[in-house]
């Protein structure tokens, strides 16, 4: 038995951490990956005889456009909506060919949106010198609304959670969190602290898992 990784480049790298079994991980981590991107790679994995118990899904932060604080309170429902959708698509392509596996999605920890933005101008929606403090408050605030529904899933499905957001909070309030940066060498990717911090929490949840 063994566990797959659907990610995308936040967790590129985190199997050389310590004490990595890598004969029990198989991975599929895509720079730039979006939710369904995953979904070919567990169809392709149907074509082999290998059991998997657990599947960690730990994307969505590329679904997520820098100028949600632009977009009309009707686009930003159908946007939840469309992401809450296609977690529920990739988990259904899971279940059709491991009926008895695990599935547990990670939270999506936010970025710096004036720091990732600066470093990947090409693949950003939005221009470093119109961000402000509003648009970073308000990607906070769709990434925490998706991380709700992540946690309800999770919840649903094993009471087990991976939260990975949860290294870079400071503050956890009934209406908003506060989130510091600092672990993050871009604005978007883990430094090595923060990457074994997440795998640390990785490891954790694959031994409560599986046996």
């Amino acid at each position: 038995m063994s566990t797959v990784i659907l990610a995308d480049s936040r967790l590129k790298g985190i199997e050389k951490q310590h004490q990595f079994p890598s004969s029990r991980f198989t991975f599929n981590v895509k720079s730039g990956s979006q939710i369904k991107d995953h979904k070919i790679f567990v169809k392709h994995l149907s074509k082999g005889h290998r059991q998997y118990q657990l599947y960690i899904i730990a994307v969505g932060i590329n679904d997520i456009p820098e100028d949600i604080a632009d977009k009309t309170p009707s686009e930003i429902e159908k946007l939840v909506t469309k992401i809450k959708a296609k977690f529920r698509s990739l988990c259904k392509s899971i279940k059709e060919i491991s009926p008895e596996a695990s599935i547990v999605i990670a939270t999506i920890p936010p970025k710096c949106l004036l720091q990732s933005v600066r470093k990947y101008p090409r693949k950003s929606t939005i221009n470093e010198h119109d961000i402000t403090k509003h648009h970073q408050k308000s990607f906070e605030h769709f990434v925490s609304r998706i991380n709700s529904f992540i946690d309800e899933f999770n919840v649903q499905r094993t009471g087990k959670h991976l939260s990975l957001h949860t290294n870079l909070r400071t503050h956890r309030g009934r209406r908003r969190c506060k989130y510091t940066y600092h672990k993050l060498t871009d604005g978007l990717h883990p430094g090595q602290e923060l990457k074994r911090e997440w795998w640390d929490r990785i490891l954790d949840l694959h031994q409560s898992l599986t046996h």
